[in-house]
């Protein structure tokens, strides 16, 4: 009892870590953006922004998040039938989540929501939100690679190629793995972590068997296709909204600038931030535009719109479906009781 209580005290001391750097780099990301900004200026560009342009971005914004439902929806179909109106509800909850709370917790609280609305194993469900995120890297990694080979970008080119061969090398070695190594998996790892955890090895091992089969619709050909199509088509939409910000604004960049937004954003993600990626994701959209020469008041106006169009857009519509469902914050303490009130799917 004393060594467990003692890890979770680890565990939670690096979370308040995290989250500390997190505000701390935030924090810097801003007050480097803040430095030789003329503000006035910065407001006279953002309200001269195209008002078609701004539309369609917002419209495509809206697209992105019903095609990420389905998407999800069919990382779901081998274990259980889901409505995709249903999915959408709760990946848009987990996105405002991770928009207003610390730790990404808003991919623990689309688990757990879908776990107790369908009575799916929580476990189960993360996995599928793992693989979702598998995926995502290999077609942004893969849209920067297409771009990096038809632009003077070479020193980039070559990391993003080496960085990005790995990834997919490890990726599908998994899957291959635990297509053909199943059974045998299972086994070596009852062996291992029963003996090492001892009381809680079988829950362990449950654990990381839901993981991998989280990667099960790659033994069928059909989901794999679909899947690999609604990926595709998910970032080509979010390329495309960047894009008519990029038109909005009369930017003078290649038209390749979008998808390395996108990209470098996306993978800047991983950097501790405060929750909705404040500053950082500013910080790195500003740095992206200066690198094709565009001004650094006009680049920033560009980065605060962008973010305030998929931030307030995932805001208003997770605490409009959270109503819907009837869920309250209460019940998302430790994400270790949530509470639906009954109702047909």
């Amino acid at each position: 009892m004393i060594i467990h209580k003692e890890v979770s005290i680890k565990a939670n001391m690096r979370k308040h870590y995290t989250f500390v750097a997190g505000l701390m780099i935030s924090f810097l990301c801003i007050y480097w953006l803040s430095n030789k900004i003329n503000h006035g200026k910065i407001v006279d560009i953002v309200t001269s922004i195209d008002t078609i342009c701004l539309f369609w971005a917002v419209v495509l914004q809206l697209i992105s998040f019903g095609v990420k439902g389905i998407r999800w929806g069919i990382l779901l179909m081998p274990f259980k039938g889901c409505r995709t109106m249903l999915v959408t509800k709760i990946a848009l909850i987990g996105l405002m989540l991770n928009n207003i709370l610390p730790g990404k917790i808003g991919e623990l609280g689309r688990a757990y929501l879908l776990g107790n609305r369908k009575d799916i194993r929580k476990s189960l469900v993360l996995s599928t939100i793992i693989t979702e995120r598998s995926v995502d890297v290999l077609v942004v990694l893969f849209m920067l690679i297409v771009v990096s080979l038809v632009t003077p970008l070479s020193h980039l080119a070559q990391r993003i190629i080496m960085y990005s061969s790995f990834a997919v090398f490890g990726f599908f070695s998994l899957l291959l793995l635990v297509k053909a190594k199943r059974a045998k998996l299972g086994f070596l790892l009852e062996a291992a972590f029963q003996r090492r955890f001892k009381r809680r090895g079988e829950a362990f091992i449950e654990i990381i068997k839901n993981l991998f089969l989280g990667f099960q619709w790659s033994t069928y050909k059909a989901l794999a296709l679909r899947l690999s199509f609604f990926s595709i088509l998910y970032w080509g939409i979010i390329c495309l909204s960047t894009q008519f910000i990029v038109w909005g604004f009369h930017l003078p960049v290649p038209y390749y600038v979008s998808i390395v937004i996108v990209g470098i954003t996306s993978f800047g993600m991983i950097i501790p931030s405060s929750p909705g990626y404040l500053g950082t994701y500013h910080f790195l959209v500003v740095n992206t535009l200066l690198f094709f020469n565009v001004d650094k008041n006009t680049a920033l106006s560009f980065a605060i719109l962008a973010h305030s169009i998929w931030y307030s857009l995932e805001i208003f519509l997770g605490l409009t479906f959270m109503w819907q469902e009837n869920l309250s914050f209460e019940v998302l303490k430790d994400l270790k009781v949530i509470e639906w009130r009954k109702k047909k799917v």
